[in-house]
């Protein structure tokens, strides 16, 4: 069971233009509750609380979900609205106009990794925070979706940041009404929403195109858009360069009714004690930067409002002291498809993934020395305690015992 999350906002308005920003100040909010899950079926358009797959079509393929490495998660704020009209942002209190970033809303930032070859999903996970209010689900105590905040998510080959020349828009995804935050007793706090994203079945996409071959039968791949494959390894290390941008669209809204919203931050898994466990689909390739647009980025990507790429202040987790957790400055997200990396369940926690060895044990008795708080997730919540205890090992060593499922 992982411990409850701080919720740090970390904004890029105000930050310097130049290849790199100084570290911002963050703000710590205290977020009582684990994010909530929400499906949403872009073949009907409609958001349910339970997986409307019932048993998983698919499975992960590539996995930037590593949130909360110090036991702290961290939001990357992309709409920062002016509310009041005080020419002033809702959360970081920076000018919207002029901005060394440009508006306080309506901008985009993109993140980038490196992913196999010829790689077909069909489903997306991915995890916001949000000050948007949704008034209609006050009763609900939970938020369903506030109509008029829109998501828009971008997703190119042959892309390596810092502004690549060589992007190749292969689908842009459209997330309507997304969750937003319920007043608690006339008061507004930051809300966590894990969003599952089904595509529909023409919306099913192929990264990494390298035989010309439309792998996702969809029209949705390189050669497909392109007339030749788009697979590019620009960084030399035998995977596809891709990336994924995201933008957030709430004009619908009037300004009072708009918020702060943005991505959860996610970090490689360093063994920092909030790591979560290995998994073979472990993201490749992510940096500690992103890159920001000032204006939306289309597909084909209109490249023309770039302002620069940025980072946090530098990746620092030192468990000892939550108060000095900078973010990595990479975004939240899973790709999910009909091919992916497979575990031999919750016990298979080391290469060579699929199968039971001693290697498994040894990297368990491994995090359990450091106090790796994954490892108190395989034991019951009635077992939880603030640190692993012996009563973890029992439980590992059974689950290990009962083999593969």
């Amino acid at each position: 069971m992982r411990y409850p999350t701080a919720l740090m906002t970390l904004t890029l308005a105000g930050i310097a233009t130049t290849a790199h920003a100084q570290q911002l100040s963050p703000r710590f909010i205290r977020i009582d509750t684990a994010p909530k899950t929400i499906y949403y079926d872009q073949a009907t358009g409609e958001y349910t609380r339970a997986d409307p797959r019932g048993a998983p079509g698919s499975g992960p393929i590539w996995l930037a979900n590593n949130n909360a490495p110090c036991v702290s998660s961290a939001v990357i704020l992309v709409d920062d609205p002016d509310t009041d009209g005080d020419g002033i942002s809702q959360e970081n209190q920076s000018p919207c106009d002029p901005s060394p970033i440009g508006p306080c809303e309506g901008g985009a930032i993109l993140d980038w990794g490196d992913i196999a070859p010829d790689t077909v999903v069909d489903r997306i996970v991915i995890q916001i925070s949000s000050l948007v209010p949704d008034l209609d689900s006050a009763l609900e105590f939970e938020s369903d979706g506030v109509p008029g905040c829109d998501l828009f998510l971008t997703i190119s080959d042959a892309d390596d940041g810092r502004h690549s020349p060589s992007r190749r828009c292969i689908t842009e995804i459209l997330v309507p009404g997304v969750p937003g935050a319920v007043p608690f007793l006339g008061q507004l706090h930051f809300a966590q929403h894990t969003i599952v994203i089904d595509l529909a079945p023409s919306q099913v996409f192929e990264l990494g195109d390298s035989d010309g071959i439309d792998d996702a039968g969809t029209g949705r791949s390189g050669a497909a858009i392109y007339g030749e494959p788009t697979f590019a390894d620009l960084d030399s290390d035998g995977l596809h360069d891709f990336s994924y941008a995201w933008r957030f669209d709430q004009s619908a809204l009037a300004p009072h009714e708009r918020g702060a919203v943005g991505i959860i931050s996610v970090a490689p898994k360093i063994g920092s004690r909030g790591d979560l466990p290995p998994h073979p689909a472990d993201a490749h390739g992510l940096e500690d930067a992103t890159d920001v647009y000032a204006a939306a980025l289309n597909c084909p990507p209109d490249t023309g409002d770039y302002i620069g790429t940025f980072y946090v202040g530098g990746f620092e987790c030192n468990p000892e002291n939550p108060g000095s957790f900078t973010s990595f400055s990479s975004t939240y997200l899973e790709l999910h498809g009909p091919n992916p990396a497979l575990i031999c369940g919750p016990a298979d926690i080391a290469p060579p993934f699929g199968s039971l060895d001693f290697t498994d044990v040894i990297t368990f008795l491994g995090a359990f020395a450091n106090e790796l708080y994954w490892v108190n997730a395989l034991a019951p919540p009635s077992t939880f305690s603030a640190s692993p205890d012996f009563n973890d090992v029992v439980v590992y060593l059974t689950i290990f015992a009962a083999g593969c499922p």
